[in-house]
C-alpha cells in the first residue's frame, strides 16, 4: 500500500500536510534525544481537530502510528498520549468510504457490519481471524470476485474458503492472480480441471491447501506442490483420479504437518510418506486398494500424532503391528475395519499416550480387554460393536474417560450400566439405538453420574416420550435428547 502522504490527489493539500508533519514526529519520537515535547503534540492534534472531524480516513493511518509512538514514550508522555488516544478512538471505529462501484449491495454490506465491531472496507481481517466461508456474504461469485481483487482489499487477504461458492476457473485465476498474500485456500467439489493447480504459484505463502473433491485435475496436478514449499496442511480427499506415483511430490513439501487423503491414495503411494517425516496427522479413511502391507510405512512418521484409518479393508489382518512405529499416537480411529481379530488389540499396548480411539463397527469385537493398554483414554467409540454385557466392567480401567459412544450396541443389558459408575469424570454419553435399555437403568445413571451434561437416548425404544420429559425436568444440567 503507498504510503499516506504519496496517495493520489493529496499532494498539496492541508491532508498531505498533516501526514507528513505526523510521520516526522513518529520519526523524531524514535530518536534517543528527540527533540518533540508533550505540549508539542498535544497542540499538533489539537489545532487539526477540525480537518480530522472531516476526513478521517485520510488521516487514520498516520494518527493510529502517532497514537502508537507517543504511547512508547511513558510517563512524561501521558498527557500527550491521552490527547492522541482521544482523537484515534473517536475515529477509530467509523468505516472507510466505500470505493467507487463497489460491488456489494446494502443487504450484504449490512450482514458484515453486524458481525464484525470495527468492519472496515477491506473487512476481510475478520474473515481472516475466523476463518469464515465467502458464501456467508456472497451469493453471487462475480461479486465476490469483483471485492477481493479490489485494491483496498486484495493485499489483505489471507484466507480464501470458496466452500458452495461456485466460481469457474477463470474467477478462481483472477482472485489468486490479484492476492498474493493468501495463507489458506480452500475449494470443494468445483469444477476445476487440468492443470489448474499451476495458479498456486501467485500465492506463494500458502501453507493450507483443500482441494476435496476436485476430481477433474490432472493426475499430475501435485507436481504444482513446488510453488508452496512452505506448505503445512493439505486436504486431498476425494480426488481419487490421483495415481500413487502423484503422491512422489509431497518431496516438494517436507514441512507438511497434515495429510488429509480419504479415499485416494492406492497401492504402495504411502512410500512417499518419506518425503514429509515432520507429519503429526494422517487421514487414509476409505482408501481401500492399498497394498497389505502397507503401513510399514508408517516408520518414517515417527512423529505422527492423528491416524484415521477408517474403511481400509485391504490391509492384512494384523496391519495394526505396524502402530509400534508411531509411539506418540494420541487419536486412531478403526472405525469398519472388520478384518482385524480381536486379540489385535494388543498391539495397543504400543500406544500408552493414546487419549482418542474408535472401533465403531468393528463387528468382531466382544469384549474390551484392550482397555488395560490405554490407560490415558479420554474418548472411546464403540458403536454398532458386540461387547458382551458384563464386559462395560472394564471401562473402570479408563477412570480419566469423558465421552462414550455406545450406540447400537443391541446387546447391552439394563444391568450393564452399572458398570458406568466407575467413570465419575464421564461427561457425554450416547446410547442411540440401545432398544433395551430400561428407563430405570438410565435414570439411576444420571443419579450416579454428576459430571454428565449430554445423553442421547434417541431410538432408545422403552423410554417414553412422558420419561423422558420427565428426567429432562429432574436433570436440567443435563442435555438430555
Amino acid at each position: 500500500m503507498e504510503p499516506a502522504a504519496q496517495r493520489p490527489g493529496l499532494a498539496g493539500n492541508p491532508y498531505a500536510d498533516f501526514i507528513r508533519h505526523a510521520n516526522k514526529m513518529c520519526a523524531d519520537l524514535q530518536s534517543p534525544v528527540t527533540k518533540i515535547t508533550p505540549e508539542a503534540i498535544v497542540t499538533f492534534v489539537t489545532t487539526h481537530a477540525l480537518l480530522i472531524d472531516q476526513a478521517p480516513h485520510l488521516v487514520r493511518d498516520s494518527l493510529n502510528a502517532l497514537n502508537k509512538q507517543v504511547r512508547l514514550m511513558g510517563e512524561p508522555y501521558q498527557k500527550a498520549a491521552s490527547a492522541v488516544d482521544v482523537v484515534a478512538n473517536k475515529i477509530a471505529n467509523l468505516p472507510l468510504p466505500l470505493p467507487k462501484n463497489f460491488p456489494i449491495t446494502k443487504s450484504e454490506l449490512s450482514k458484515i457490519s453486524t458481525v464484525c465491531s470495527k468492519w472496515r472496507a477491506v473487512h476481510v481481517d475478520y474473515i481472516n481471524e475466523n476463518k469464515l466461508p465467502l458464501n456467508k456474504w456472497f451469493k453471487d461469485p462475480a461479486k465476490a470476485v469483483a471485492f477481493l481483487t479490489l485494491p483496498t482489499v486484495r493485499d489483505h487477504v489471507k484466507h480464501l474458503d470458496f466452500t458452495s461458492l461456485p466460481l469457474d476457473e477463470d474467477q478462481l485465476q483472477k482472485v489468486l492472480e490479484n492476492c498474493p498474500n493468501v495463507t489458506h485456500l480452500i475449494l470443494y467439489d468445483h469444477n476445476i480441471k487440468g492443470d489448474f493447480l499451476k495458479n498456486i504459484r501467485n500465492v506463494p505463502k500458502l501453507v493450507h491447501l483443500s482441494i476435496t473433491e476436485c476430481t477433474q485435475l490432472d493426475d499430475d496436478s501435485m507436481k504444482y506442490l513446488h510453488y508452496v514449499p512452505q506448505l503445512l496442511e493439505l486436504n486431498v480427499g476425494g480426488c481419487d483420479q490421483f495415481t500413487p506415483d502423484s503422491f512422489c511430490n509431497l518431496e516438494h513439501v517436507p514441512l507438511l504437518r497434515s495429510l488429509l487423503a480419504s479415499g485416494c491414495l492406492k497401492k504402495d503411494a504411502l512410500q512417499y510418506l518419506k518425503f514429509v517425516k515432520a507429519l503429526r496427522v494422517l487421514d487414509i479413511s476409505l482408501c481401500r486398494d492399498l497394498v497389505a502391507d502397507g503401513l510399514k510405512h508408517l516408520v518414517h512418521v515417527p512423529h505422527l500424532l492423528e491416524l484415521i484409518l477408517s474403511g481400509c479393508g485391504s490391509l492384512e489382518t494384523d496391519f495394526l503391528k505396524h502402530l509400534a512405529h508411531v509411539r506418540l499416537l494420541n487419536k486412531l480411529s478403526l472405525s469398519g475395519c472388520i478384518q482385524f481379530p480381536p486379540e489385535s488389540l494388543n498391539c495397543l499396548s504400543q500406544l500408552r499416550l493414546l487419549r482418542w480411539l474408535s472401533v465403531q463397527d468393528c463387528s468382531q469385537l466382544t469384549t474390551l480387554q484392550f482397555l488395560e493398554y490405554v490407560p490415558l483414554l479420554h474418548a472411546l467409540n464403540i458403536a454398532a460393536c458386540k461387547p458382551a454385557p458384563d464386559s462395560l466392567t472394564l471401562l473402570k480401567l479408563v477412570p480419566g474417560l469423558t465421552s462414550l459412544i455406545m450406540t447400537y450396541c443391541t446387546n447391552l443389558e439394563p444391568e450393564s450400566l452399572r458398570n458406568l459408575h466407575f467413570n465419575s469424570n464421564l461427561i457425554h454419553l450416547d446410547i442411540t439405538g440401545c432398544g433395551q435399555l430400561s428407563a430405570n437403568s438410565i435414570n439411576n445413571l444420571l443419579i450416579q453420574m454428576r459430571a454428565l451434561r449430554s445423553l442421547n437416548m434417541a431410538l432408545c425404544k422403552q423410554i417414553s416420550h412422558v420419561r423422558r420429559e420427565q428426567m429432562k425436568r429432574e436433570f436440567p444440567q443435563i442435555t438430555i435428547i
